[in-house]
């Protein structure tokens, strides 16, 4: 009976140790690899991730660049580089800034800009001249706009030097001119009055005509 136990016992054992050894062979080795094919999982989910946020952040639209031209009463008159978007103050911060004389309670500073506009800052006691008003009190005027219609037109009557050199031809003392003209016989009854001002002959009346008037 003792050596059929013996045997019994050493048959369960050796299972046993067959057992443990084909489960450490095929059975753990197999479980264990599966944590790496996770991470690797869990890592190409977030690189995913941040690709797509990528793409999202990428098909916004950019912001358009132009150009605008700052004059009057600014540190620097000069045209400047702006984006879509970006509103008259801005623009006048990038020229510098008002200067002292600057009277800004005339102008929307609020306002956004487009490509090709006049923004001009008056001076105190100044009238934005006529050509750079627009209804919406930007005091800036569009490039493509029609510089030659009446609205556009500077009335002869009622400019200030600062006004009449916007014309071309009429420089500092064509403009002290015209206003000794108005301060010794009162206003112009046309344009055509003109001619009786020293410098200023037919051609060059004729020429104004696009852009001065008599209200």
């Amino acid at each position: 009976m003792s050596k059929k136990i013996e045997t019994k016992v050493l048959i369960i054992g050796g299972a046993i140790f067959g057992i443990t050894l084909f489960a450490l062979l095929f059975i753990f080795p197999k479980s264990t690899e599966k944590a790496p094919v996770q991470l690797l999982s869990s890592a190409d989910s977030s690189s995913t991730s941040k690709t797509t946020l990528k793409k999202s952040s990428s098909s916004e639209p950019e912001k358009r660049i132009f150009y605008v031209d700052v004059k009057g009463a600014v540190l620097t008159a000069q045209v400047i580089k702006i984006h879509e978007g970006e509103i008259v103050q801005s623009a006048i911060n990038q020229a510098g800034g008002a200067n002292s004389e600057a009277d800004m309670t005339k102008l929307n500073l609020a306002a956004e800009v487009t490509a090709g506009q006049v923004i001009y800052v008056p001076k105190k006691g100044e009238d934005i001249p006529t050509q750079f008003s627009t209804t919406n009190t930007n005091s800036t005027v569009s490039s493509t706009g029609n510089t030659n219609s009446e609205k556009a037109k500077i009335d002869l009557n009622t400019a200030d030097t600062a006004a009449l050199q916007t014309i071309t031809g009429v420089g500092i003392k064509k403009a002290e001119e015209i206003l000794k003209y108005r301060d010794e016989h009162g206003k112009f009854k046309s344009v055509e009055d003109l001619k009786k001002i020293s410098g200023f002959g037919q051609k060059t009346v004729e020429k104004l005509l696009d852009y001065v008037c008599v209200n």
